[in-house]
Parts: structure tokens; sequence; C-alpha cells
């Protein structure tokens, strides 16, 4: 008699307890791929971006010069990557123009320009994916931003950019995920401007 099968605890079972068992059924197949089922693979593309041709300088036989040999043959290997991420900063300007009336009229800025200096809605929605959908830490984000970027993102600013939104009305220039964030999640850069 043990605790699975009378009324005594788990704790009366000491360490002699039975070997879990598992409760899945053998199906008989391979682990892996099984025949027939369709595969997935990196399949090369017809139209690369870019293609560089490799030529060989000397014979791997005799040695001899081959810059002016005749080429009977190619072969090819496409290396799929990432093209350089780097920030792209945007300055606006909003001029300013005296009618001839002498009042003068400044351009608005658009809505991402917040202030004199800002993250554009791009980044904020990189760091917002980043914190609520994948769950990494703030810290770890703001690590990966200066690495990959080469942004300093202080860990306080993602606080700051968090709503709070009214019980009553959803929150102002926010999207229904910002809305959600705001209230649930203390540490986010959730409020996206649309």
């Amino acid at each position: 008699m043990n605790s699975k099968n009378s009324s005594k605890p788990p704790s009366s079972d000491g360490y002699a307890k039975p070997a879990p068992k598992s409760r899945r059924r053998r199906s008989g197949k391979k682990p892996g791929k099984q025949p027939g089922a369709v595969g997935k693979n990196l399949a090369p593309v017809a139209d690369p971006d870019e293609i560089i041709e490799h030529t060989p300088e000397h014979c791997e036989g005799c040695g001899d010069d081959l810059r002016f040999a005749p080429v009977t043959g190619e072969v090819r290997r496409q290396v799929f990557d990432l093209p350089p991420v780097e920030v792209a900063t945007v300055e606006h300007r909003a001029q300013r123009k005296r009618c001839h009336c002498g009042h003068e009229t400044t351009a608005s800025f658009p809505p991402e320009a917040t202030g004199p200096t800002c993250y554009g809605p791009s980044l904020r929605a990189l760091v917002c994916y980043l914190v609520v959908r994948q769950h990494i830490a703030i810290k770890r984000v703001a690590e990966l931003l200066r690495d990959s970027y080469g942004i300093a993102v202080s860990t306080g600013t993602p606080r700051k950019r968090r709503v709070r939104p009214k019980r009553s009305t959803p929150a102002a220039n926010s999207t229904p995920t910002s809305r959600i964030v705001g209230r649930s999640l203390s540490s986010a850069m959730a409020c996206i401007p649309i």
C-alpha cells in the first residue's frame, strides 16, 4: 500500500517510490522525418541579391597560372544572411514663416517626433514585441539594442513609456496591445503612437 492506492499521505511513501510510467504509447515509427512527408529545407533562389565570382588563380596539379584559362564549369553555393542592421536617425525641421501680416507660423511635426530626441515607432514596436511577446527582461532587451544596434537605452526608459489608461476609456494614441500591457505589465515600452 502507498499513497496512490490508499488514503496515506505521499510523504509516507519514503524513498522507495515507483518509477513514473509514461502514458505515451509507442507508434512504431522511427524518430525524424517520415517517408512520404513533405520535407522543409533551405531551397536556393533563382535570382540572388548578389553574385560573387571566385576564380582559381593557380592550377592545383601543376601550379600554372589560370587567369586566362577557359571556364569549364561552376559550382554554386548560396548563403542566406541578414543585411547589416543600423539605426537610421531622421531629423525633422519645422520651418517658421512670417506672413505679410506679420504673424509667424511654424509647421507641425509628425506624430513620431514627440521631443527633441526620441525613439521611433519601429524601435518602440520592437521593444514592445521583445518584452511582451517574447518575455525577454528589459535589462536584456536594453543589452540587445546596445550590442546589435549601438543604441544606449536605459532600463528605465521602457518604464517611463508605460501606459496607465482609465478604466472606462481606452488610452489615447495607443494600440489594443499597449492598453493590455499598460495594465498588466509594469515594465514595458507599451504605448506605440499611431
